[in-house]
């Protein structure tokens, strides 16, 4: 007999689904959430603490969605963009707090606006890399394409990087090569501000050992859901609607 899970609560999208607008999704600690949805022209935060539900801040994003990825500050006082050529923080004014340029993911010899390379295949369809946020906000960790600006290329290519900033003003505090050739990565945060995961989708990612691991039955839900189940960490999940215009929050 399947477990039955317990719908906590419902969470509408800070945004309505389009076809420009990615799923909503929920980042951060237990004790404060962000419900956070990417468009193509903006970043939508809203802070939720227990049953409080924050007004949305709004992050004009400097390209569309297809063409990078975000990450959001613990405080949702600066989001930071990454694209083919840069990572870009913005704060909640608008104002660019400082951009770091990198070798472009595509190939190109850089370009300086989107309207450059909008609608070249090769940017569309390009590899990409990532960011986050340690889990104090001080730091921000990005997996970007070297050389950085004003740097001589090593290669062709140049060399994946795994970056640590000061997420402040964008100092580069530390740096490793990652001597991977991805198509993508994903950050996994940790709750010591010192550590992060990183997935380069090659098969090198963090290992987690889980004791006394076994199968304990199928979990069923009181309604159809749709795709795929999100740990939030605290022993709750979520999952998103059909039509991806709300998020489901699930217990046991």
């Amino acid at each position: 007999m399947p477990h039955l899970a317990r719908l906590v609560t419902t969470l509408g999208a800070p945004a309505a689904f389009s076809g420009a607008d990615a799923a909503p999704r929920l980042e951060g600690d237990p004790s404060a959430r962000l419900l956070v949805q990417r468009g193509d022209t903006e970043l939508v935060v809203r802070e939720l603490r227990g049953s409080a539900v924050s007004a949305s801040v709004r992050f004009p994003a400097p390209w569309p969605r297809r063409f990078g990825g975000y990450a959001v500050s613990p405080d949702a006082g600066l989001a930071v963009f990454t694209g083919p050529h840069a990572l870009r923080a913005v704060d909640r004014a608008g104002t660019v707090r400082w951009e770091l340029r990198h070798r472009c993911w595509a190939g190109c010899a850089g370009h300086t606006a989107f309207d450059e390379y909008g609608d070249d295949r090769d940017h569309r369809y390009a590899s990409s890399g990532s960011a986050a946020f340690s889990a104090d906000g001080k730091l921000l960790w990005a997996h970007v394409l070297g050389p950085l600006s004003g740097e001589q290329p090593d290669g062709d290519r140049g060399e994946e990087e795994w970056l640590v900033l000061d997420a402040a003003d964008g100092t580069v505090l530390a740096r490793t090569r990652t001597r991977t050739s991805a198509a993508g990565s994903v950050h996994v945060p940790h709750p010591d501000p010192g550590q992060m995961g990183l997935s380069v989708g090659e098969g090198q990612d963090w290992l987690v050992d889980a004791t006394r691991m076994r199968l304990t039955g199928r979990i069923g839900y009181p309604f159809e859901v749709s795709g795929l189940p999100r740990g939030l960490g605290d022993g709750t999940w979520y999952t998103v609607s059909e039509d991806e215009n709300a998020l489901h929050v699930w217990a046991l």
